[in-house]
């Protein structure tokens, strides 16, 4: 599976959403990260056609995009999914099957795929936050998508929760093109293939993590300062990292200049995420 996504633009009275967003995904998962307002949303909508692009082409492989095959291909999780919370989880999924026309022996498969077999015939207002999250993702993916596009799926969960999500996705990843919206970029440690970063509707840059850290660890430096100088580095360089080391503290920071300062030994996606939404970003 491919989606091939040529010269994308949307925009909302003058204000330009997508610009010209150009990409090539194959199976794998995918993180589109950015902050919010950065057009994350409006790409996702567009891609299982909520609604319409003002320029630009999008193909799948051999579907046409937008004919009857096409909704065929997607599952579509979004960021506040409308469960009926009246109906039970077998109840709720029967009238997804309905409205997609899937037989309704695929209900059991997909609960035990989101770990919620147990909960079949409880009300999903008696649902965890992360049980419902799970039981949006069953929605989804009950006909076997192609293609799972899912907008900020980690909000309000807790650690344990969000670690499930992750296992659970990786389940589901094989032989799928997968898009996970966030701008919690620890989400996608050790789960993306590649990320995607937007921002102001613009695509930032789109590499696997490995070759983000090593394009971009070359403006990390790391220094031990005293209490007293702290302040003076914080306004001076755009720091990332903060250790206290009894009485001195431990910096990282980066910085578009040689810096007479040790490199960073190691930076993380959270440096990266810095690097592209802190201030260094709007200045450089």
């Amino acid at each position: 599976m491919n989606i091939y996504i040529n010269d994308l633009s949307k925009y909302y009275k003058n204000k330009k959403a997508l610009d010209h967003i150009t990409l090539h995904l194959s199976s794998g998962i995918y993180g589109l990260i950015g902050p919010n307002g950065a057009g994350k949303t409006t790409f996702l909508s567009i891609l299982c056609g909520l609604i319409k692009n003002d320029s630009g082409t999008i193909e799948i492989d051999e579907v046409k995009f937008l004919s009857d095959d096409f909704y065929h291909v997607f599952g579509y999780v979004p960021q506040s999914p409308a469960l009926y919370v009246d109906l039970t989880c077998n109840e709720f999924l029967e009238y997804i099957c309905a409205l997609k026309s899937i037989d309704k022996n695929q209900i059991d498969h997909t609960l035990r795929l989101v770990n919620l077999y147990d909960q079949k015939y409880i009300k999903i207002k008696k649902l965890s936050g992360g049980m419902k999250q799970r039981l949006s993702i069953a929605q989804a993916i009950i006909n076997d998508p192609q293609i799972l596009l899912l907008d900020e799926p980690t909000t309000g969960l807790d650690p344990i929760e969000r670690l499930r999500l992750k296992n659970l996705l990786r389940n589901l990843s094989k032989n799928k093109i997968i898009i996970i919206s966030t701008h919690i970029i620890q989400d996608m440690d050790h789960l993306a293939k590649s990320l995607i970063f937007f921002k102001n509707g613009q695509l930032l840059d789109f590499k696997s993590p490995q070759e983000l850290i090593l394009s971009l660890k070359q403006f990390f430096y790391e220094t031990i300062v005293s209490k007293n100088d702290l302040q003076k580095y914080i306004e001076t360089y755009h720091v990332s990292s903060i250790v206290p080391i009894n009485d001195d503290y431990k910096i990282k920071f980066f910085s578009h200049k040689d810096e007479l300062f040790p490199h960073c030994k190691e930076i993380n996606l959270e440096d990266i995420y810095l690097y592209y939404y802190g201030d260094v970003y709007d200045k450089r």
